[in-house]
C-alpha cells in the first residue's frame, strides 16, 4: 500500500478521533451540577485522551510525508454546552460506538503495513477503554480510569461525530 493511501485511511481516522463531543467539550465547558462533577471529569479526560490519539496518528502521517487533517467539529456540537452532563455522557456514549466502528475498518483497509496497523490497534484499545469510561461515569459509579491514559487495550470509528 502507497504512503499516500495509507495516509487517507489515517487521516479519516484522526478526522473521527480528533472531533468528537468529549474533545469539543474540552473547550466548551457544558454545565454540570452538583454530584455529578466526576461524570463531567471523564467527560473532559476522554476528550484530552482523543486527541492525544489523533496527535500520534498525526504524527505518523508526518514522518510519511502527508499531510494531517483534524477536519472540524459538527456545527451542531454548539448546542449541547447547556445540556446537562448526563445527557452529553449518553451522547459521547452513542457517538463512541461510531469511532469503535471507524477504527475497526480502518484496520481492514490499512492491510500490511505494521506500524499504521499498531497505532489503529492501539487507538481502538483506548476507544473501547473510553466506552467503558463512559458508561461507567453514566451509571455514577465515580471516574474508574478517566485519570490515566487507556492506551493498549484492544478497540475502531465512522462517525465519531
Amino acid at each position: 500500500m502507497s504512503s499516500k493511501t495509507t495516509n487517507a485511511i489515517l487521516n479519516r481516522v484522526i478526522r473521527v478521533v480528533n472531533r468528537t463531543l468529549p474533545a469539543y467539550l474540552r473547550d466548551a465547558r457544558p454545565w454540570s451540577y452538583p454530584g455529578r462533577e466526576s461524570a463531567l471529569e471523564t467527560l473532559l479526560d476522554v476528550g484530552n485522551q482523543q486527541v492525544e490519539t489523533a496527535e500520534r496518528l498525526s504524527t505518523w502521517v508526518l514522518d510519511n510525508g502527508g499531510a494531517p487533517e483534524s477536519g472540524d467539529f459538527p456545527l451542531a456540537f454548539t448546542s449541547y454546552t447547556d445540556l446537562s452532563v448526563d445527557y452529553l455522557v449518553r451522547e459521547s456514549l452513542r457517538r463512541q460506538a461510531g469511532v469503535i466502528a471507524a477504527l475497526e475498518e480502518a484496520i481492514e483497509d490499512i492491510g500490511m503495513v505494521p506500524n499504521a496497523v499498531v497505532l489503529l490497534q492501539e487507538a481502538l484499545g483506548e476507544a473501547k477503554a473510553h466506552r467503558d469510561m463512559l458508561t461507567e461515569a453514566l451509571s455514577g459509579s465515580g471516574r474508574g480510569s478517566a485519570g490515566t491514559h487507556a492506551a493498549g487495550s484492544a478497540g475502531g470509528a465512522h462517525a465519531g461525530h
